[in-house]
């Protein structure tokens, strides 16, 4: 059965440092994400790292019903998170064929429960919340010490936070969501990771990342 892979939205009882890590849905789109996802699991194997897989192209296919149907925002928005709870379930299910290779302590996390129990009132339900933002707010509410944003882009050098929403790299609520906490870029597929700047406000006016639960 599914379920029993993926983790209860309560906090797990132990010591270890947590680290959160939303897996951007832009990879799954890459033939070798499976493999690029556990050899960089199996690398952190004595961490106890938490992910939250994004929406990916998914996501942007009902963006897109949305605009050409027009239904509202939210409604599009709770679709888009059940997007992500699909994903939920079979990133569980690969990491679970992997833990010779990658450990016991990684699990996979569904944000919906959690999201709609917040119901809209810490996070707007509309197209400029993504898979980003939603990650920084569970990071905040499960006391992680550490996001990871994976991404398909980037990771050479530090970001700016500004620079990463200015590219729609991130989305525009990320830099107020994310503020207390420490972020690291990490480009999986080339392999490299830097620190994202938090102390640089993201730029007024700033654009919509393309609507994306990346």
């Amino acid at each position: 059965m599914t379920s029993r892979r993926v983790m209860s939205t309560k906090p797990c009882p132990v010591a270890d440092p947590l680290h959160l890590v939303n897996v951007g849905g832009s990879l799954f789109k890459t033939p070798s994400f499976p493999r690029l996802i556990i050899e960089w699991l199996s690398r952190r194997r004595d961490e106890r790292l938490l992910l939250v897989p994004g929406g990916g192209e998914l996501a942007n296919h009902l963006r897109n019903l949305s605009q050409s149907w027009s239904t509202k925002q939210s409604s599009a928005h709770w679709a888009a998170i059940d997007v992500m709870s699909a994903h939920t379930r079979m990133l569980a299910d690969l990491l679970d064929r992997h833990r010779d290779t990658i450990g016991r302590a990684h699990r996979v996390l569904d944000p919906g429960p959690l999201l709609r129990i917040d119901a809209g009132r810490t996070l707007p339900m509309n197209w400029e919340v993504t898979s980003d933002s939603i990650a920084a707010w569970l990071a905040l509410q499960m006391n992680a010490v550490e996001l990871l944003l994976l991404k398909s882009v980037g990771g050479s050098e530090p970001l700016k936070i500004a620079d990463a929403v200015s590219r729609g790299w991130v989305d525009p609520v990320f830099p107020a969501v994310a503020s207390r906490l420490t972020v690291s870029w990490v480009n999986l597929l080339e392999g490299r990771t830097a620190p994202l700047l938090m102390e640089h406000a993201a730029p007024e006016g700033a654009p919509e990342a393309n609507g994306r639960v990346d």
